[in-house]
């Protein structure tokens, strides 16, 4: 999946952004709605947002639970590791998104689909 976002505006008196080769581990804040997924940077100096392409709702729905209620179906804060493409392209390498319930889940690992893990118990035999 490729990551869509600008840097440029957090590096002050440059130009062009710093290519790095891969950085982990960034603190971020990811918000679904409907079939945009947003990632926020929220260690950064200016707000820098953005869009995870080629990703499927039924994948995410799959290794971690929505919420319902507000306006976005997941709002979740998570660390992604990406890998420098072009000025605006980043390769995700892995997200791993957090839940005060269930802990880090892992939504893309190795640059695909990280396997789905049971986030619920199972249900009580009544429910059957």
């Amino acid at each position: 999946m490729i990551l869509k976002v600008d840097f440029s505006r957090e590096v002050i008196c440059i130009d062009e952004p710093i290519p790095f080769k891969e950085i982990s581990d960034i603190p971020c804040l990811c918000k679904v709605r409907g079939d945009k997924f947003l990632v926020e940077f929220v260690t950064t100096h200016t707000k820098i947002e953005g869009t995870l392409k080629n990703w499927s709702i039924n994948a995410l729905n799959d290794r971690a639970p929505s919420g319902a209620g507000g306006e976005y179906t997941y709002y979740q804060y998570g660390l992604i590791s990406i890998k420098y493409i072009d000025k605006t392209n980043y390769k995700v390498l892995s997200l791993n998104l957090f839940f005060n319930d269930h802990g880090w889940l892992p939504f893309i690992e190795n640059e695909g689909y990280a396997t789905p893990k049971q986030f619920w118990d199972d249900e009580p035999e009544w429910l059957l």
